[in-house]
């Protein structure tokens, strides 16, 4: 179970909660019945379905008197609910879960070992484990309990400690008082330092650009984690292993989870994570369509989402898929809930997509509503950037608190700057439709490149201005036009053609203008395809079907976690390119992308824990998503480790062998998936995480379920490392470029005679412009 939000319940106004309060009907304390609400809206896990846990939430209701304590309550709520570094947090967070839960579910004063061992995930027979651990703290009571008092979180982690050991971690700590010589058990700064300096540094940052740590920052990270320093300037084999099991020792650095301060590049220039048939709960065919599946999308990090717009018999403009068994909704109270719930987790724009079918009439309403409940937050006007050609997109940092409406529009003969876009007495606009202003000069040839677009009202279309959907024809004419606001989407059979043949121009296209992909209409069961392919060419909005929890859902939910889950990934160097810049990524390149170092990323496996209480053989596989290259040469030769006995606690490797991937050329795009899996090959747990980001050393990875929630305390500890690839026999050129105050006046003779051969600069991909300069620097 996992909290979505808390909301007030004039906002949350779903069935049960309109039907209590016509049921009530009373004024309570000056403010209205729905006032006195408010509702705590729970993901749950459906296993029968096999649906996204959100297709599916619970309501729970609670009433008060004051709108204040209400507001303060849903603001907390969410607020921890949208953490991402509080959803992504390390082995003392999870311990602190499980105790909280422990001493709010009881109503005793105690609390009982067979809970701690449940909410534990661990076997039965640990029990008496516990129970044995608790007696020699003197702190058991009763046959099996413990009092509620004394289950503090320092005894937590005892608890942990006692029930699971931790060989491996001794061993590194063991290795590392025998290098020191030491007498006693403890492991003196200077020993912390060198291994955090060297074990745990990434040999990828050049440390002379990049400070290693110093003793004080040494404290504060100690001190960070509860560890105080002593007099004598050591720290406990305890200190260590919660040093390693803390979030400053964590697999991906933990201020790549926060939503970055500013998002200054152009709107092309970023990933954008999306929906398709935002409204469905199941297959595009039969299943329901829900106002809640939006509100549910938008809390998940999407900011583009879809809306398929039909005409109602009722005169109002309704939500579906058209020419199916698929329910309806109303478009009225999806824009309402769009308003409120668009900003609740990030100010980041919202594209509002819509595909729209209806007729002018019911499109006035649409424009209506849009202006009715998205208000200020609605993009009516142009900021400082005019739709004329050869300007560039405004920033999603413009755009913050804005919502973007995605139709097709009526274009006027020369493009509106700002002003003229902002000016009602020049466009004079109305209610009336389009024949009614005769003022207005219309581009015919314009309008009937556009498949519908005199259908257009002038009210739905004054709406539109930085994604505007147009007919696509080729990449050359959408690059000479230069009118970046211009987009266009594309099936993902299209798509994929064009990125086969024409994927350089792709990457182009996508650098300047916005595309969208959306899935084939033969996923009849809303099934997706690999948004990987996709982004490798710099597609911004590659639509998925959020309600279906298979692979490329995964790593879609994976990539967008980053950045605070605000929607926005900016996109690698090589797929932003202006048209001046050096020659763009060949999406099916064999050979590393200009002005790109491949990278070694390499796994060596060491142990797991807390994988549920069922005692199984384990082993763990490892797989990179990225650009082609990086992704094909690895399917049919699985990397995996051996089997290890999983006792229900642990499973042990501590193995040699390492994982090696070897060569990774796009790091930026390469996605890591590691998959633990029993002896039947299921996967009990994985992890999908950024290769770019990846930190060196030992670390712990939290593990995360089939809808990628987090396993509470299922880890796997891990080596990690990662380095720059360098072709056999150019060791000393990489030498050279990292480390050049060390090398001897010989060293750099020896070098500039073996590397500076025109075969080993175009293998190192340096440029022709730059061979003179390396060359003065060798020579000194």
């Amino acid at each position: 179970i996992l909290v979505s939000d808390c909301s007030p319940g004039r906002v949350r106004k779903c069935r049960p909660l309109s039907t209590l309060i016509d049921q009530l009907s009373f004024e309570y304390s000056g403010s209205s019945c729905e006032d006195s609400f408010f509702c705590l809206v729970f993901r749950q896990q459906n296993q029968e379905s096999g649906a996204h846990y959100f297709v599916t939430p619970t309501y729970t209701y609670y009433l008060h008197s004051n709108p204040k304590t209400i507001d303060k309550w849903c603001s907390h709520v969410n607020a921890l609910s949208f953490n991402q570094q509080h959803i992504n947090g390390d082995i003392f967070c999870y311990l602190s879960k499980i105790r909280n839960q422990l001493l709010f579910e009881s109503r005793q004063e105690v609390v009982r070992c067979s809970e701690v061992v449940r909410l534990m995930g661990l076997p039965r027979d640990q029990e008496k484990v516990l129970e044995g651990v608790l007696l020699k703290m003197g702190l058991l009571e009763g046959e099996s309990e413990i009092a509620k008092d004394k289950l503090t979180e320092q005894l937590m982690w005892g608890i942990y400690m006692e029930l699971c050991p931790r060989p491996d971690l001794d061993k590194i700590f063991l290795g590392l008082l025998a290098v020191e010589k030491s007498q006693i058990e403890f492991l003196s700064y200077k020993s912390v330092l060198q291994f955090i300096n060297n074990s745990q540094w990434d040999p990828r940052v050049n440390d002379q650009l990049v400070a290693k740590l110093k003793e004080r920052s040494l404290k504060e990270k100690l001190k960070s984690i509860s560890i105080t320093p002593n007099g004598n300037k050591t720290i406990s084999l305890d200190d260590f292993h919660r040093y390693l099991h803390s979030f400053q020792n964590s697999i991906i650095p933990p201020v790549e989870l926060k939503q970055p301060s500013v998002l200054s590049n152009p709107l092309c220039a970023y990933f954008i994570n999306s929906s398709h048939n935002t409204y469905l709960t199941g297959n595009q065919l039969t299943s329901l369509s829900t106002v809640e599946m939006y509100i549910q999308a938008l809390l998940l990090g999407a900011r583009c989402i879809e809306l398929d717009c039909w005409d109602s018999n009722t005169g109002e403009p309704i939500i579906t898929h058209g020419n199916t068994l698929c329910s309806k909704i109303s478009f009225e109270e999806v824009i309402k809930a769009i308003g409120e719930f668009a900003f609740l987790k990030t100010d980041t724009p919202v594209i509002l997509s819509f595909e729209n079918h209806c007729s002018q009439p019911q499109q006035q309403l649409m424009a209506r509503y849009c202006v009715k409940y998205l208000g200020s937050a609605l993009c009516t006007t142009l900021l400082s950037y005019p739709t004329n050609p050869g300007v560039k997109l405004p920033s999603p940092s413009d755009l913050r608190g804005r919502i973007i409406i995605k139709n097709k529009r009526i274009m006027t003969e020369t493009p509106l700057s700002p002003s003229h876009r902002g000016n009602k007495s020049q466009l004079k606009r109305s209610k009336k439709s389009m024949e009614e202003l005769p003022n207005i000069v219309v581009n015919k040839n314009v309008v009937e490149e556009l498949d519908g677009t005199s259908d257009v009202v002038m009210e739905l279309s004054d709406l539109v201005n930085y994604v505007e959907p147009v007919k696509f024809k080729s990449f050359d004419e959408s690059l000479e036009k230069d009118r970046n606001c211009e987009m266009s989407s594309f099936s993902e059979v299209r798509g994929l053609v064009l990125l086969q043949h024409e994927g350089a121009k792709f990457i182009r296209y996508n650098s300047s203008h916005t595309s969208r992909i959306y899935p084939a209409g033969s996923r009849i069961s809303s099934s997706n395809y690999m948004p990987q392919i996709y982004w490798n060419v710099g597609c911004q909005m590659v639509a998925l079907n959020y309600q279906t929890p298979d692979l490329p859902m995964l790593i879609n939910q994976s990539k967008f976690e980053l950045g605070g889950n605000c929607g926005y990934i900016l996109k690698p160097d090589v797929l932003r390119v202006e048209k001046s810049d050096r020659s763009v990524l060949e999406p099916f390149t064999q050979t590393p992308p200009e002005h790109s170092i491949p990278t070694n990323c390499g796994l060596r496996i060491i142990s797991a824990h807390f994988l549920g209480p069922v005692q199984s053989e384990l082993m763990v596989q490892c797989e990179v998503f990225g650009l082609p290259a990086d992704t094909c040469r690895r399917r049919g030769r699985e990397y995996m480790s051996r089997f290890a006995h999983y006792n229900g606690v642990r499973a042990l490797w501590d193995e040699e062998k390492w994982i090696l991937f070897e060569g990774i050329f796009s790091q930026e795009l390469a996605l890591l998936k590691v998959n633990v899996m029993d002896e039947s090959g299921t996967v009990l747990a994985h992890r999908i995480l950024p290769v770019s980001l990846l930190q060196n050393g030992y670390r712990h990875i939290y593990l995360r379920d089939r809808y990628n929630l987090p396993l509470g305390l299922a880890s796997l500890f891990v080596q990690v490392g990662m380095e720059d690839f360098v072709t056999e026999g150019l060791e000393g050129f990489a030498d050279v470029l990292t480390n050049p105050e060390q090398l001897t006046r010989g060293d750099r003779v020896q070098v500039e005679r073996s590397v500076f051969r025109r075969e080993a600069i175009q293998s190192l991909l340096v440029g022709e412009d730059e061979v003179e300069e390396l060359q003065d620097i060798l020579q000194g």
